[in-house]
């Protein structure tokens, strides 16, 4: 973080540079977590949310706008995502933003930025003695992800499975 004073007449500003990779999002998993290990052993499981964002046009009608994203979630997380988790499941994920890059077929220069869940948490459990059996079973230290490879979570590994 980089502090320093901008002056503004007789005022000084006080201005702080900084760099926030934190995305926080709450959807609805529009598919069945995959689950995949790494040529390590490490766990990875990719899920894909749909967030739906309502909002009021110039006309003021109600539309609907909805934003798809690619998650992947490491270690225990992952597992637990992919043994108790189904499509239309709501979730809640914090994480940061990495974005992979590739050439195609045709050498034209690809891109698709990916969200890498540090935190995933199961929301809207329904009250069945299944949904009770899984909330009982998930350990704390499945709540959160901590770093598995020189703090990067497992992203060097990510690059090599082709999700």
């Amino acid at each position: 973080m980089k502090l320093s004073y901008l002056e503004m007449g007789n005022f000084y500003i006080k201005e702080v540079k900084m760099r926030v990779n934190l995305v926080v999002v709450a959807g609805n998993l529009t598919r069945n977590p995959e689950l995949r290990y790494t040529p390590t052993g490490k766990a990875v499981s990719t899920l894909g949310v749909a967030i739906n964002n309502d909002y009021t046009d110039s006309n003021g009608a109600t539309k609907k706008d909805t934003v798809f994203i690619d998650i992947a979630v490491w270690g225990k997380q992952a597992e637990a995502c992919a043994k108790y988790l189904t499509k239309g499941r709501p979730v809640y994920i914090e994480g940061r933003l990495k974005q992979d890059s590739w050439q195609n077929e045709e050498g034209q220069k690809r891109s698709k930025i990916k969200l890498v869940a540090t935190k995933v948490q199961f929301i809207d459990y329904k009250k069945s003695t299944e949904d009770k059996e899984v909330k009982d079973n998930i350990k704390p230290d499945e709540e959160t992800i901590t770093p598995t490879v020189d703090g990067t979570d497992g992203i060097a590994e990510l690059d090599k499975l082709d999700l």
